[in-house]
């Protein structure tokens, strides 16, 4: 999480100096800081969760629980098993 977030951050300060010519110290302090302690709050709550609290007790779609083929995965709540229609329903 920390090097995401530096990829958000780096560039943002780098273009809030350029743009307002502001010295670093003021980019940091107008760029940085108002937003570090509410990414590091998340990233503590995140990290004190079990992760099955992080995507509601189910396997999360990344997950390779919930790969399609493997015969392992459950169909989610959005989801319909994959199954041939029945032999009298089928289209001509």
């Amino acid at each position: 999480m920390l090097l995401a977030s530096a990829v958000v951050y780096i560039p943002g300060l780098i273009w809030l100096k350029v743009a307002t010519g502001a010295a670093w110290n003021t980019a940091f302090v107008l760029g940085l800081a108002p937003f570090v302690i509410g990414d590091v709050l998340k990233s503590v709550v995140a990290a004190l969760l079990p992760p099955a609290q992080l995507t509601g007790g189910r396997a999360a779609p990344w997950s390779p629980l919930r790969s399609s083929g493997s015969g392992l995965a459950r169909p989610g709540p959005l989801e319909t098993p994959c199954r041939s229609p029945p032999a009298h329903r089928q289209s001509r």
